[in-house]
């Protein structure tokens, strides 16, 4: 019965050793996949990488608080870009639009011409990419902005044109009829009103009117008025009347 046991108990050490044995064995096992999968991941985001249409917000700063930019920014450009995989990543992400490009105003600023010029949007991405990047697309590869660095309020004239046949009333409404125009001095200061130019339809009696800048380097704001017209009621009225001659030779 004592030897019976004593295998019993033997056996059951065995066991227990086996079991403690193949169980370092899986880890260690896992470990090293683990190690090698984090190591292979290295090396691929280290070999070059492409990366497509990712965009980029475009900012403008550094203007000073009483200029307009008088021509649209676009709010965004696209790229495509070459370059080693991890520091591509690193700085751009893994999103295609959580980059920012900011454009300096003031080292674009052309003052004899009242222009912000980037003469190459390629050159400024690739101060702010890693070395050895390079673009292969870029759809606004340059910009040209016009500035203006003073204001005023002038009155709008509305010049009506109406060939609807109906008759309009001497009253019409606008508002506003003062817009405030922004462009450079030597511009504002020879501008004495701006023109609205609305031609009538006959189902229409509101319209919203762009201000003409008159091919003027301005912004002007608001950029439309509001215009009512009341046209007039006729009343026709017919009645028949007899005609009779008279004061005629016999």
């Amino acid at each position: 019965m004592r030897v019976s046991g004593g295998l019993s108990m033997l056996t059951k050490r065995v066991k227990r050793v086996a079991r403690l044995s193949t169980s370092k064995s899986a880890m260690v096992y896992v470990g090293f996949v683990v190690i090698a999968t984090l190591f292979w991941g290295f090396v691929a985001v280290n070999r070059e990488l492409t990366l497509s249409d990712i965009s980029f917000n475009v900012r403008v700063v550094n203007i000073p608080d009483n200029y307009r930019l008088l021509d649209s920014v676009p709010s965004n450009v696209v790229c495509s870009f070459k370059g080693p995989g991890w520091p591509l990543i690193s700085r751009l992400g893994f999103s295609r639009s959580n980059a920012d490009l900011d454009i300096d105003f003031r080292r674009f600023e052309v003052e004899e011409e009242h222009v912000m010029r980037v003469p190459s949007l390629m050159t400024l991405l690739l101060e702010q990419l890693p070395d050895g990047a390079t673009i292969t697309k870029l759809d606004h590869p340059r910009l040209e902005v016009h500035y203006g660095d003073a204001s005023k309020v002038v009155p709008v004239m509305l010049n009506l044109t109406n060939n609807t046949g109906r008759t309009i009333g001497d009253e019409f409404v606008m508002k506003p009829d003062t817009v405030t125009v922004y462009g450079a001095k030597d511009v504002i200061d020879a501008l004495t009103s701006l023109e609205a130019n609305l031609t009538l339809e006959a189902d229409h009696s509101s319209y919203e009117v762009p201000v003409s800048t008159a091919g003027l380097p301005l912004l002007v704001e608001p950029r439309a008025v509001h215009v009512e017209v009341d046209y007039i009621k006729t009343l026709v009225m017919k009645e028949t009347v007899m005609l009779k001659v008279i004061n005629v030779p016999a």
